[in-house]
């Protein structure tokens, strides 16, 4: 059985912005990326003298990707702006399609899919730079969306375009500094997303089946609402000897694996909510703390697999660690 071989991808670019001031407080900012991409293919896939690779060569393209800002500070502590931009990822080859396969040969390439963001937002500084706050809404385009299905009995997995989806949401930040104890260090954030497919989607035509999308579906395990709190806070012990106290939280909320995947099941993902502390102390060039990741001992599923034959219950699925105590002993070099 011979698997593999070379796969070449290569990209020129060239990209660059400018900013003009329309007033004092008023500028525009504008950027232009040409780029020329092209995936080179010389994979095979032989198995007892039988080639199942249908297809090398290479594919590629160029476009012009545009950038446009338009910035405005009320005062020098203030940036409101909105912003339209461009973006996209290789398209390339599946390297192992065919009959023999169960994948149609309609598959050997994919498309690059390309994404499209509208953002206003604002960025502000209070109380002599100890308290920053952002905050931004977008909406997003994304069209021909590169997703990983699998054939129809399950056994090999490919890559195809699905269907264009849209996104909105909204991002919150808060950082302050030294604003009631000088040594005292809190930031919190907080995100929100909504998406969904503009259309429904079939992988395999003439095949009775319900699409592996249909319009309105959300795009999997994407939680529509993530927050975190990091506190720290630096004293000294003895008036002379520097330590730290650190302690994190995350969330995100509960998710489900269905999608454009069908091979991912239908599997409801609870929700996440992991914290971590640590506490310690430094001595010129070396610290010695001590940690306590995933204090709660939680399980948060990650990467799952469903059962073969309920597709509702994960058969194997990854987490983080559980509870983990350690001691970490550092040394800084330089300045």
């Amino acid at each position: 059985m011979v698997l593999g071989g070379p796969q070449t991808m290569q990209e020129l670019a060239v990209f660059g912005e400018v900013e003009y001031a329309l007033t004092d407080r008023l500028s525009l900012l504008a950027g232009l990326r040409y780029f020329d991409w092209s995936v080179d293919n010389a994979q095979e896939f032989t198995y007892f003298g039988q080639n199942f690779q249908q297809a090398t060569g290479e594919v590629g393209g160029d476009d012009v990707f545009k950038k446009v800002q338009l910035n405005y500070r009320p005062t020098d502590d203030v940036l409101l702006y909105l912003t339209r931009s461009e973006g996209f990822r290789f398209g390339g080859f599946n390297p192992f399609v065919g009959p023999a396969l169960d994948i149609p040969e309609r598959f050997i390439r994919f498309d690059p899919d390309t994404l499209t963001n509208y953002e206003a937002g604002f960025k502000t500084s209070w109380s002599d730079g100890r308290v920053l706050l952002n905050g931004s809404v977008y909406f997003m385009e994304w069209e021909k969306i590169q997703a990983v299905v699998r054939n129809q009995p399950g056994t090999f997995a490919f890559t195809a375009n699905g269907p264009d989806l849209e996104a909105r949401g909204a991002e919150l930040e808060l950082i302050m500094q030294g604003l009631w104890l000088p040594q005292l260090y809190v930031a919190a954030s907080y995100a929100y997303t909504k998406n969904e497919f503009t259309s429904d989607a079939s992988i395999f035509e003439n095949v009775p089946q319900p699409p592996l999308v249909r319009k309105g579906d959300e795009l999997r395990r994407t939680p529509r609402n993530t927050w975190s709190l990091d506190v720290g806070y630096d004293f000294t012990i003895g008036g002379r000897l520097p330590a730290f106290v650190r302690a994190n939280y995350w969330h995100k909320d509960s998710t489900n694996t269905k999608g454009f995947n069908s091979g991912d099941g239908d599997i409801d993902v609870p929700a996440h909510d992991v914290v971590n502390a640590s506490v310690g102390v430094t001595l010129d060039a070396w610290r010695l703390k001590l940690y306590v990741d995933n204090l709660t001992d939680k399980t948060p599923l990650l990467q799952i697999f469903p059962n073969a034959t309920n597709p509702a219950e994960p058969a194997v699925a990854s987490s983080i660690r559980p509870r983990t105590i350690g001691l970490q002993l550092s040394r800084r070099f330089g300045t």
